[in-house]
């Protein structure tokens, strides 16, 4: 009997809209196929909403494209209480999701990230891990409500974050390590939170103000 050995990187490239859709197919006797999406909001009106654009939706609030000779970035711009916005990507993902941005700028109070397991409907339902000049903290929207479930105070005016979920265990990252720093995490930069099992990776932020900008996003299944 003749063993097959499978090894196949596929990189399935669509792009609309400034978003790329990549498929990694590996397999022995089998395959399995993790989503991953990326947007650089360079294709977005300014002033646009990007929850209104192709392939966005809004959970919760409102985030804006501020737009300049086609180079893109997004801030939150609600600005009724509790001020909290989060748009998530319209796709169907894995439970287990992570969703980062490579670039945050801006010397304002507002706050800005990432948000997983968006429940869809604009019922106001995710995990959020975002980030002012002095300030990073994880949040739990519920029905359009937070929650601060972690939080540390520390100079976070430039930087990169992450926010991945496997099973019930939130694990943050700044600057691509884990943010241990964090209160209720243990030194950890991780904590676990039963509230939701499903839901799509997007970005999200606090208060408003389009002096504090996001780029480069991209989120996924783990």
């Amino acid at each position: 009997m003749r063993k097959l050995l499978i090894f196949i990187g596929l990189l399935l490239s669509l792009s609309v809209s400034g978003q790329m859709l990549v498929g990694v197919v590996s397999s022995q006797g089998g395959s399995a196929v993790k989503l991953v999406v990326t947007d650089n909001f360079d294709s977005y009106d300014n002033a646009s909403d990007l929850g209104s654009q192709t392939n966005w939706g809004t959970e919760l609030g409102s985030m804006t494209v501020a737009s300049s000779s086609g180079n893109g970035k997004v801030y939150p711009s609600e600005e009724d209480s509790p001020y909290l916005s989060s748009c998530y990507y319209n796709d169907t993902f894995n439970s287990d999701q992570y969703s980062k941005i490579g670039s945050m700028q801006g010397e304002l109070s507002t706050y800005n990230g990432v948000s997983v397991r968006n429940k869809g409907d604009g019922s106001g339902n995710c995990y959020a891990y975002i980030a002012s000049t002095s300030v990073r903290s994880l949040y739990k929207f519920v029905d359009g409500e937070g929650t601060v479930l972690a939080t540390i105070t520390e100079a976070s005016e430039t930087g990169t974050l992450e926010l991945r979920v496997v099973g019930n265990e939130l694990q943050m990252y700044f600057n691509g390590s884990l943010d241990t720093g964090l209160s209720n995490t243990g030194d950890s930069g991780k904590l676990t939170d039963n509230t939701f099992s499903v839901g799509k990776p997007g970005v999200a932020g606090r208060l408003y103000n389009s002096g504090r900008l996001i780029d480069l996003w991209e989120g996924g299944e783990l």
